[in-house]
């Protein structure tokens, strides 16, 4: 299992990324998008982000339009197991970013899948594929496929439902319950705004899961 969680205060999303480190502490990776520029940073560790890590590195941007973006990881369908930047999510191909909480099962059947060391890191490849198209990508994989994507094109954030857990508020995400969030429902894309919070998308994803949920 993963974890993935995000909130447009920095205290509440390292709060939710804390909640779910029971999922899975192997490594973890943080995105940080300013939603007026478009400007954003990425941090990867191994294991999980000291308490003081943000306040030491990046407490310069904490006044900025900024939404914070966290994955803790444990490895599943992995070649490697040994901690790289390159097998730590968010990965990303040509402007796509994206952190996924899961498994993709059609994986070793998917055009182009050797080039790629985890199986969630195809998914910014197919995203670029398919010109940012989030339902036709997610609805050609299998498996558990909740993730959160960082469209850098058009400086949106997208979070995607199917399998995984997801529970959501107006402004803040977590793949483990948080206090007064509801949970998502497979097929939901939504896509985040500073002034309305989560917006969920008339596009659906065209998902059947034949697992339990994660």
């Amino acid at each position: 299992m993963c974890g993935i969680s995000g909130s447009n205060e920095f205290e509440r999303a390292f709060n939710l990324y804390k909640l779910n480190l029971a999922r899975g502490s192997h490594s973890s990776g943080f995105m940080s998008v300013c939603l007026q520029t478009g400007d954003f940073f990425i941090d990867k560790v191994p294991q999980i982000f000291d308490e003081h890590w943000f306040e030491d590195k990046y407490k310069k941007y904490l006044n900025k339009n900024l939404y914070f973006l966290f994955h803790s990881r444990a490895p599943t369908n992995s070649v490697n197991s040994i901690w790289t930047t390159e097998n730590t999510h968010p990965f990303e191909w040509k402007g796509y970013y994206v952190a996924h909480n899961g498994i993709i099962s059609n994986f070793k059947n998917l055009e182009d899948n050797e080039c790629f060391e985890v199986d969630s890191s195809i998914i910014p490849y197919l995203l670029f594929k398919n010109k940012g198209n989030i339902s036709e990508t997610y609805s050609n994989l299998q498996g558990l496929l909740t993730s959160w994507i960082f469209n850098s094109k058009l400086n949106k954030i997208y979070l995607v439902k199917a399998g995984s857990t997801l529970w959501i508020d107006q402004h803040s995400f977590s793949s483990t319950f948080f206090d007064n969030s509801v949970a998502a429902k497979d097929g939901d894309i939504n896509v985040y705004s500073s002034k309305e919070g989560f917006v969920l998308e008339t596009e659906k994803i065209n998902y059947k899961s034949s697992y339990f949920i994660l």
